[in-house]
């Protein structure tokens, strides 16, 4: 099996599991507020959540607390899959918060 394709789904996954539990705070909704805030996090093996911390803000304090909290809530991910050989990852995911356009 190719380990890069490996690492990939295994990223995707953490990923997609990190963006199924973010919520967009209704207070920096009705403000208007949008932004990318970038958190890092780091995994176990049995994928059990062992470090968080925010990298960049997205400058507004209540979209940087819901993406910490999208993490926080994905947790616990996937244990990492046996062939990759790691006994943790480290992540850097930016959060996405983008009202739509009418």
């Amino acid at each position: 099996m190719d380990l890069g394709a490996l690492r990939e789904g295994y990223f995707s996954s953490v990923r997609s599991r990190v963006a199924g539990n973010r919520h967009y705070p209704v207070p920096a909704r009705r403000r208007g507020h949008e932004g990318r805030p970038v958190v890092s996090f780091l995994l176990n093996k049995a994928g059990e959540l062992r470090e968080l911390s925010l990298l960049e803000s997205s400058g507004h304090a209540t979209l940087d607390r819901a993406a910490l909290a999208a993490v926080e809530k994905a947790a616990p991910f996937p244990a990492i899959p046996e062939m990759l050989g790691e006994r943790s990852m480290r992540f850097k995911l930016p959060v996405s918060f983008r009202l739509e356009s009418p």
